[in-house]
Order: C-alpha cells, then sequence, then structure tokens
C-alpha cells in the first residue's frame, strides 16, 4: 500500500491500484497476493459456512508459514486477520480496525474491533496490536519492513484504541496494513517463540493448518475456524494448497477443474481458460541493485544506467516477450494512472542505442563493461532478451540462474543486479516507498536517496491534492531519472479461474486476495 471517511485528495484519483510488495522476483506465486477490495463483514454471528474445497497451488515451498516472514499471501491470508481490507478502488476499509483518523500528519489513531480472540484464546486488542508492529518493526523480513521503518512508537491509549506516531508523514498508512503483512496480526504469545509458526498458525484468521493433513513442501490443508466473527467473508470448508513447480502442470489443472484460481504470467497459454484481466501493475526486468558503484563500479554513474534504459526497445519486447499486453514504463515504480504520471515521464526512454553508447562513453565505458545478473529459470526469457540489447551496446552480461536459494542469494549483498516482479499499487507514496527507500525490503544494498526521502516527506505533509500531485509528479521524474531498474513495460495481470466453481469478487482492477474468491452463482 482514511479515516472511515478516505483521505481525500491524498493520491487523487485513479482506476487503477493493484497490490504493492517489493521487488526481487523469488518464486512465482500460483495464487498468492497482498491486495484486492472487500466490503463490510458479511456475517458476524459466529456460525460456519460450508461452500465445500477451495484448491489453490502455490510454485515453491514456502520456508516458513509466519507471516512476519517472507512467507506465501494465500496462505497468510487463510490464517491471519489483517487491520484492515481494501476496496475496488485500493482504499483501506474496516477489518479488524473498525475506524480510523490521522489526528496530524505524523499520528494515526486507530479502533479495533471487539470480541475477537486468537486461535490459542489470547484476546485481540490494542496490546496486541502494539506488540504486533514492534515486533515487525524489529524483526519483519518481508515487504512490511519499510512501511514499519518510519513508524517511531506506538501505543495502547486504551484497550480497544492504538496509536501511531510516525517519523515522517505516510497517507497510505491504512492502505499498507491491508496489502502487506505490516498488518497481519499474530497472537501476542507466539510471537515470543517465532520459531512456532514456522508450521502453525496463531491467528484470528478464518482457517487454521491443519497439521495432521499437512505435508510440509507438498500440502498444506486448512479447515475453518469455527469461532471466526466473519465467517461469510470466507465461504469454503476447507482450503487445501498444493505445491505444483510445472506451470504447464498448473494451467492443466485449472483446465481439468482440480485447481481453482491461478494467476497468469506472460507466454503461458490460455486457450480454454476464462480469464479475470487486470491492470498494470507487475514490472519485470532487472533491478539495479548497487546504484552505489560498490560492487559494479560502473553503476554507479547514473550516465551508465540510463544509458542501459536507452539501450531497450521497449515496445519490441512488450510485442515479443510479454505477449504484448503490458504497459510501457520508464523504470519506475508507477503507471500511467499513478498521481504525478505525465506524457514526458512516459517518454522518458526512447529506444535510442546510439545515446546509450554516447552515455557510457562520456562515463568512460566507450569500451563496454561486465554486468552479472542474478535471475531464476522463471524469469531467463526477458532477462536474456534485455541482455541481447545490452550487449548491442558493449555491455557483457552474464546471467546466473538460483531457484532454492534465489533469495539468501539476493540478501546477500554481491549482486549488482537482478531480476525483478516489481509490484506497482498506483499509489504513488506506497510504490516509491516499497521500492526505493533505505528499508525497503528488495533494497539490498540500503541505498539512501536524501532526495527521494524528502520528496516523500514533503508528499505525505502537502495540503491538497493539486499541491501533493505536484510533489509526485517532481519524484517520479526524480525516481525515472536515477534509474534503478530496467523495466520495459508493466505487465497487465490476468487471472484464470474455475467459472463453474468460483466467482471473483476484486474486480478488474484489483489483485485477488483470499477474500474475494467466492462460490459461483
Amino acid at each position: 500500500m482514511t479515516v472511515v471517511q478516505r483521505l481525500s485528495g491524498a493520491h487523487g484519483t485513479r482506476d487503477r491500484r493493484i497490490r504493492a510488495t517489493g521487488a526481487l522476483a523469488l518464486s512465482a506465486l500460483v495464487l498468492g497476493t497482498a491486495t484486492a477490495c472487500a466490503g463490510s463483514p458479511a456475517n458476524e454471528s459466529g456460525n460456519s459456512t460450508d461452500a465445500g474445497t477451495l484448491n489453490l497451488q502455490y510454485s515453491a515451498p514456502p520456508g516458513t508459514l509466519d507471516p512476519w516472514a517472507q512467507g506465501p499471501a494465500m496462505l497468510q491470508q487463510a490464517m491471519y486477520d489483517t487491520l484492515t481490507h481494501v476496496d475496488k478502488s485500493g482504499d483501506a476499509v474496516p477489518w479488524l480496525a473498525t475506524s480510523w483518523k490521522f489526528t496530524d500528519a505524523k499520528t494515526l489513531e486507530i479502533r479495533l474491533r471487539t470480541g475477537v480472540k486468537f486461535t490459542d484464546g489470547t484476546v485481540f486488542d490494542a496490546a496486541a496490536v502494539v506488540t504486533n508492529l514492534e515486533y515487525g518493526k524489529k524483526n519483519a523480513s518481508n515487504g512490511s519492513k519499510s512501511v514499519l521503518a518510519q513508524v517511531k512508537s506506538v501505543t495502547a491509549v486504551n484497550s480497544s484504541t492504538v496509536r501511531i506516531t510516525l517519523a515522517s508523514p505516510n497517507p497510505d498508512l491504512p492502505v499498507a496494513f491491508a496489502t502487506g503483512s505490516a498488518g497481519y496480526m499474530v497472537s501476542p504469545k507466539s510471537l515470543a517463540n517465532p520459531g512456532s509458526l514456522r508450521l502453525a498458525s496463531n491467528g484470528t484468521g478464518p482457517y487454521q493448518l491443519d497439521t495432521s493433513r499437512t505435508v510440509a513442501g507438498q500440502k498444506y490443508v486448512l479447515k475453518q475456524n469455527t469461532n471466526y466473527w466473519s465467517p461469510k467473508t470466507y465461504p469454503f470448508s476447507q482450503v487445501t494448497m498444493k505445491i505444483v513447480t510445472d506451470r504447464t502442470a498448473q494451467v492443466n489443472a485449472v483446465r481439468s477443474g482440480s485447481l481453482d484460481v491461478l494467476a497468469i504470467s506472460p507466454g503461458t497459454s490460455t486457450s480454454g481458460l476464462t480469464i479475470q484481466k487486470g491492470a498494470a501493475a507487475l514490472g519485470q526486468g532487472i533491478a539495479l541493485l548497487d546504484v552505489e558503484g560498490k560492487i559494479n563500479k560502473a553503476l554507479g554513474d547514473v550516465r551508465v544506467r540510463r544509458a542501459l534504459n536507452y539501450a531497450i526497445d521497449r515496445e519490441a519486447l512488450i510485442e515479443t516477450v510479454l505477449d504484448g499486453d503490458a504497459e510501457a514504463n520508464p523504470s519506475v515504480p508507477a503507471n500511467s494512472s499513478s498521481a504525478g504520471w505525465s506524457e514526458k515521464l512516459a517518454g522518458m526512454y526512447t529506444y535510442d542505442p546510439d545515446k546509450a553508447r554516447q552515455l557510457l562513453k562520456e562515463a568512460g565505458y566507450g569500451s563496454g563493461f561486465d554486468l552479472k545478473v542474478l535471475s531464476t529459470p522463471a524469469a531467463d526469457g526477458l532477462v536474456q532478451a534485455i541482455a541481447g540489447y545490452l550487449r548491442k551496446v558493449g555491455v557483457n552480461v552474464t546471467i546466473e540462474d538460483h531457484t532454492s536459494d534465489l533469495l539468501q542469494q539476493a540478501m546477500s549483498g554481491k549482486w549488482a543486479a537482478g531480476n525483478t516482479n516489481l509490484s506497482v499499487t498506483g499509489r504513488t507514496f506506497t510504490d516509491i516507498t516499497l521500492s526505493m527507500t533505505p528499508g525497503a525490503f528488495f533494497n539490498f544494498q540500503h541505498v539512501d536517496d536524501p532526495k527521494i526521502t524528502e520528496l516523500l516527506a514533503e508528499a505525505g505533509g502537502a495540503t491538497g491534492e493539486a499541491a501533493r500531485n505536484k510533489i509526485y509528479g517532481e519524484l517520479l521524474d526524480y525516481a525515472a531519472g536515477q534509474a534503478w531498474y530496467i523495466i520495459p513495460g508493466l505487465i497487465n495481470t490476468r487471472t484464470a479461474y474455475d467459472a463453474k466453481k468460483v466467482r471473483l469478487t476484486n474486480g478488474s482492477t484489483q489483485a485477488v486476495a483470499l477474500y474475494n474468491i467466492q462460490p459461483a452463482d
């Protein structure tokens, strides 16, 4: 990623907002998202519901089920409630938090739902929220890290009210509590022993892990929480998630009816599938992680990074590699619906290999340089295509694939570049914060650009939509000019589903969350 009133004017009006999380593509989720839409709780009676089993798949076994770690989103959404949900416009709506308001630009007060308990019987209250946010600020190892880095303090005003004080303004914080794991609530007793969460659950969510039928690394079975406070929001009596690494097998499973929902990636045949199309939300390409030149000196020169962007033919890459279904992007975490977007920004890096060579020459790399890129087999099609263009202007690109240890490799700090899966929400403040600030999880070199920090602070504290959007325009122009990425375009999201069994309630502009999957009419 707004009282229950919206934060009107905070971002301007946009039609397209998709999930926000960080950057490097670790392994593709078959279905696992961080945002979607929701309304008011459908039922608070505590009665269970039964719409049968929802069958999902994940393309790689999770190392942990801990929501404060880098776990699979769909499993987290099943076992752990978030403080907020988001609606079809991408705005925060109540969930565990029933209302909220900014008392000033840096202070958010949240009222909490009462009568909710964790599965171990612990009461969900303000003290539990304080424990979770303080724990996450110190220990999060996922996309919530950059959000919580802005939190100065969290205090319980009373048993049902929390006050969050920020070091700098973040108008998107209520949305972040829905779209990232910063909003997942875990029993404080389990946080005292986080290792217990590796293969167990202890949340307030609609499902609990059925350890007797779960086979770690192969299949995860979730049974209904019969004491859940809003059972009709999650009507399936059971959720089963299998680990299936073969993409063809995943698609065939949807066709056969053994898989209910599947996020479609470029190059996938969709013949015979029911598809819901979304907006430009996923930027695939190469992240230039070492923009300070500590590992690869050449990347420390912005002229070199810009040269790499002029070297690629975005339109050709979109047509040949991205199925012609993407929005051209100037390597910035934003789309054409983002506040601050402009035609000038959209045309910043037109294909110009001669200009690329000239910039390289000016930077002292007229004879080229070596660039080693961390990747994974699923991303190699686009990474190889980009590498082909870079080689034409003298850059000697080598690609090294990793799978099971991809995250460990990325976090090692030894890579100057790596393949990226940059998620874009259409919320300028959130997208820049999650991608280009020192606390951003996938900013593995912890690069700190004072100009970005300054502009974010100005935007967060600005009064009025026009003033804020003007700052966002300056921020996006600057971010694109710094060229931290080589992204030809933002892929339009596509989700396949078994229309005989389920319907998707998120609409075409939001990614699918678990609460958006409902039984077919």
